[in-house]
């Protein structure tokens, strides 16, 4: 998730569509900036969190470091199982073969009963300006568009802004059910 407002959006529809509870481990594969990982925390017993660019890894930790039950995933930790896998915003940039080894991996790690749930997957032939026309729509819809915009588009020095950084606070929680 690249800006909160996205964030909370994806954390109430899950919360919708799969009940969490406090007993749940929960693993947010390709976590971003944590901006998911933070609002799922409260909600659950504990979640991991990783990401395939060690900046994202990076920056999540410091984002995190403030939430007790939030912890970075070692890749190759198979001993702590989960019973929820969330992969947001990653497959489309998978090979299959990377792809097919995810998901066995994926398989090795959950709890008899466990769930990998796979959201927002681009379909072949898809345009990535229709990405960023959507993201701008979003924001727009929800009053981000500056931010957004500042927090996209690079700065004169060729560096893009840190997504969230313009946001003051933490993200919203998701709404109680």
């Amino acid at each position: 998730m690249l800006f909160p407002p996205e964030a909370v959006e994806y954390a109430q529809n899950l919360s919708d569509a799969l009940p969490l509870s406090p007993s749940l481990r929960v693993l947010d594969f390709g976590c971003g900036y944590g901006h998911v990982t933070r609002l799922i925390a409260p909600e659950v017993a504990c979640i991991g969190f990783w990401d395939a660019a060690e900046s994202m890894r990076t920056a999540a930790a410091r984002n995190l470091a403030s939430v007790d039950n939030a912890f970075p995933w070692d890749e190759g930790d198979l001993d702590q199982p989960f019973d929820l896998v969330l992969v947001n915003s990653v497959v489309q940039y998978m090979t299959a073969d990377e792809l097919a080894g995810r998901l066995r991996q994926f398989a090795q790690m959950l709890r008899p009963g466990g769930r990998v749930i796979l959201s927002d997957l681009s379909p072949p032939g898809h345009r990535p300006l229709a990405d960023i026309w959507s993201l701008f729509h979003f924001s727009a819809r929800r009053g981000y568009l500056l931010t957004a915009a500042r927090n996209t588009l690079p700065l004169s020095d060729g560096v893009t802004a840190t997504p969230g950084a313009a946001a003051a606070g933490k993200p919203p929680g998701v709404k109680p059910r």
